[in-house]
C-alpha cells in the first residue's frame, strides 16, 4: 500500500505544468446526472431554515468539496489522463461527504442544541453542590436557573447528563403516600472526583 501510494504521488508530481492550455476535466454523462441530482437535494437544505447557521455554512462548502474530491480520485485512479471524472470517482466523493457530514453534525451539535447549554448549566450546579447527591427534575426547574427554568428544559438537561453517566435516573416510589412514582437522579460520585 505504501509503494502504491508513493507511485501515485510520483505520477502526479511528474505531470508537466501546462504552458498555455489548462487541461479540462469533466464528469462523464452518468456522473453528471448523479451530481446534478445530489446538488438538487443539497440546495433546499442549505437555503431552508431547518439547519443551524453554522451547519448551513459548513454544508454550503460541499458544492465545491464534492467535485474537488471527485477530481482528486479521478487523477489518482486515471492512468490514461483523459480528463474524465467517472461515476465511481463521484460516488466515492459523495460517500466521503456523507461521512464528513456525520462528524460535522456531531461537532456542531455540541454548540447548537439547547440541551447542551442546559446540561452545562446543570453540571455547574451539581459540581457546586446546589442539588446534593440526589435530586428531582422539579428541584432543578423550581430554582429558575438560566437554561433550566422549565420542566422540559430541566428534564432534557438531566437526560443529557445521564447519557454521559454524570447522573443516574432512579424511581422513587411515593405511592404509599397516594402519589405517583417520581423520578429522581443520583449524582455519580466518580464523575465528580478531581480530574474526572
Amino acid at each position: 500500500a505504501k509503494q502504491r501510494a508513493h507511485a501515485v504521488y510520483a505520477r502526479l508530481a511528474d505531470i508537466p505544468e501546462p504552458a498555455d492550455n489548462v487541461p479540462v476535466w469533466r464528469f462523464e454523462e452518468s456522473a453528471q446526472v448523479i451530481f446534478d441530482d445530489w446538488r438538487a437535494q443539497l440546495e433546499p437544505r442549505i437555503r431552508g431554515d431547518q439547519l443551524h447557521p453554522a451547519m448551513t455554512a459548513h454544508l454550503s462548502k460541499y458544492r465545491k468539496l464534492v467535485p474537488a474530491l471527485s477530481l482528486i480520485f479521478a487523477m489518482i485512479d486515471d492512468q490514461d489522463d483523459d480528463g474524465t471524472v467517472r461515476e465511481s470517482d463521484l460516488l466515492r466523493a459523495l460517500a466521503w461527504a456523507e461521512y464528513l457530514e456525520t462528524h460535522a453534525t456531531r461537532l456542531y451539535a455540541a454548540a447548537t442544541t439547547p440541551e447542551t447549554a442546559g446540561a452545562k448549566a446543570l453540571l455547574r450546579r451539581i459540581k457546586a453542590g446546589a442539588l446534593g447527591a440526589a435530586f428531582t427534575v422539579r428541584e432543578v426547574y423550581r430554582n429558575k436557573w438560566q437554561h433550566l427554568a422549565t420542566p422540559e428544559a430541566a428534564r432534557r438537561a438531566c437526560e443529557v447528563l445521564a447519557d454521559f453517566n454524570w447522573i443516574r435516573p432512579e424511581e422513587r416510589d411515593s405511592r404509599e403516600f397516594g402519589g405517583r412514582p417520581s423520578e429522581s437522579f443520583q449524582v455519580n460520585p466518580l464523575a465528580l472526583e478531581a480530574g474526572a
